[in-house]
């Protein structure tokens, strides 16, 4: 199978050119004034998010931008790839800022009409410029991509808190690091593709950010001596034999690019400082996973949290990622997901996981660290930067927590928890059918629960003392209370966890 090439077309490169700075400032002022922002964008063509253009077709997307409006020809370039007359672009955007998008390599003419070299999304209150995705065309090996879903939760569970220096570890578009730059006064990003790089330093210069750096080389190499408060990647996760795209794939055997950032995140971080990663990892015929990825970290002097999103076995992972990877590759596709199965079966993988694989630094090398493992919830609404702290700050505070003192603790149930419950008559009035609890921020988790769940969450108000709730509660089960307590007390821990219940002091 032959590997796709280098993109033929040079990424814009206005910051090197005489008057670039000056172009840059027009481009910014016209895509501001024109309305080609998140909120106009996604409102103009009728969707849900800026990264949900799939949902509906492109007839519909581009009779919705079809007017000769500035935001209409900017769509039009920018969002659809679609190519527009020069005399529309120069009248919409001025003759003089049509020539600045040309001479700086925004725009070049083909076949008649101006197209656009990158695709430009407005997200965040940036301008984000990435390679543009043909459907139904392979992708050059030096793609540089957009941002996608898994690079939006990345952003929601980001701890955004002030610090000095951070750290964007397979940068890509740019896109972790910009952020950063908001919270941090110093932003390392890095890659290994050129392209990359230079793909990154278009978007901090249309942005006008000043504080990222930005470096060529393999995962940690180029800051192999310095340390951070903040380490984030969204690495090439994927599963795979293959390694024709550097955006995906890292030339690395099972979840090797998974396992290589998170052991070497903890000599790059300051103590108290964070690492965190969306990544796949592999489980492995005859190990736990829970113990394999504990291992990464072992005597690092880092605590480990691990948020799991979803686990497929290797036979659905496969077809999954072989169908979303389909302008790869020219290969057939039943025999590329058996090819990727068989290298899966050698490799001894029975399954993937994706999901939050987060470290903090330990401020001090004699403390003990922990090591959790839960799911994610199934939706996050909102920045759940807050979350993730108090996760943390919970953990800290539970592991130093006996049951007798969580049993004379006085917990308070959360202001973001919402009780739906139905009921249904019975002979001595109502009883409770069914009962659900959920968060409605952060981390919405949201679940199920039973009546000793329920009469937890509504008694905990923040003066009763949780021995004095199970007293009354242990009756109502049928059981003693020494023996209702251990099991009501795990359930208490996870409650506190996942934030539905708040221990004193917090909240």
């Amino acid at each position: 199978m032959p590997s796709p090439v280098p993109n033929p077309l040079p990424v814009p490169c206005p910051v090197a050119r005489e008057g670039g700075s000056a172009a840059l400032e027009r481009i910014r002022g016209v895509m501001a004034d024109a309305g080609f922002l998140q909120s106009d964008v996604t409102e103009q063509l009728d969707l849900p998010s800026i990264l949900a253009l799939a949902t509906k077709t492109r007839s519909e997307l581009l009779a919705r931008a079809a007017g000769d409006t500035a935001r209409d020809v900017l769509i039009r370039l920018f969002t659809l790839a679609e190519p527009v007359d020069p005399d529309t672009v120069a009248c919409a955007l001025g003759a003089s800022l049509r020539d600045d998008f040309h001479s700086f390599g925004f725009i070049r003419l083909a076949n008649g009409g101006d197209r656009a070299t990158v695709s430009i999304t407005p997200v965040r209150g940036l301008w984000i410029a990435s390679d543009i995705a043909k459907s139904g065309e392979l992708r050059p090996s030096d793609f540089v991509m957009g941002i996608g879903t898994s690079t939006q939760t990345l952003d929601t569970l980001t701890v955004r808190r002030r610090c000095d220096r951070a750290l964007d570890l397979g940068t890509g578009c740019g896109y972790h690091a910009l952020l950063a730059a908001v919270h941090a006064e110093t932003v390392i990003g890095t890659d290994i593709n050129p392209r990359a790089i230079r793909m990154a330093t278009l978007n901090a210069a249309i942005n006008d950010v000043l504080n990222v750096q930005w470096r060529l080389g393999s995962f940690y190499e180029p800051v192999s001596r310095e340390t951070f408060d903040l380490v984030v990647s969204n690495p090439p996760f994927v599963i795979s034999p293959e390694n024709a795209h550097v955006y995906r794939s890292a030339g690395m055997s099972g979840d090797g690019v998974t396992e290589t950032v998170v052991r070497g995140a903890a000599q790059s971080l300051n103590p108290g400082g964070i690492a965190q990663f969306l990544c796949n990892w592999a489980h492995l015929k005859g190990t736990d996973w829970h113990d394999r990825l504990a291992g990464w970290v072992e005597g690092s002097g880092c605590d480990l949290l691990v948020l799991r999103s979803e686990t497929l076995e290797a036979d659905e992972y496969a077809a999954y990622w072989v169908q979303h990877t389909r302008e790869e590759s020219s290969e057939p596709l039943a025999e590329r997901v058996n090819r990727w199965r068989a290298s899966y079966a050698e490799l001894g993988i029975e399954a993937a996981s994706i999901g939050l694989v987060l470290l903090r630094k330990r401020m001090n090398a004699s403390d003990s660290p922990w090591a959790r493992f839960d799911d994610a919830p199934r939706s996050m609404l909102g920045g759940a930067s807050a979350a993730v702290l108090r996760r943390i700050e919970v953990e800290d505070a539970l592991q130093d927590l006996s049951d007798a003192e969580l049993l004379n603790a006085s917990l308070r149930i959360s202001n973001a928890v919402r009780i739906e419950h139905t009921l249904r008559p019975t002979d001595g009035g109502w009883g409770m059918e069914h009962a659900s609890a959920r968060l409605v921020e952060g981390l919405a988790y949201a679940t199920g629960t039973d009546e000793g769940g329920m009469h937890i969450l509504m008694q905990s108000d923040g003066s009763t003392p949780l021995r004095a709730i199970l007293m009354q509660l242990a009756p109502k089960l049928g059981c003693p209370f020494d023996e209702v307590a251990p099991t009501i007390l795990s359930m208490v821990r996870s409650m506190v966890r996942r934030g539905y219940l708040d221990l004193p002091g917090s909240g």
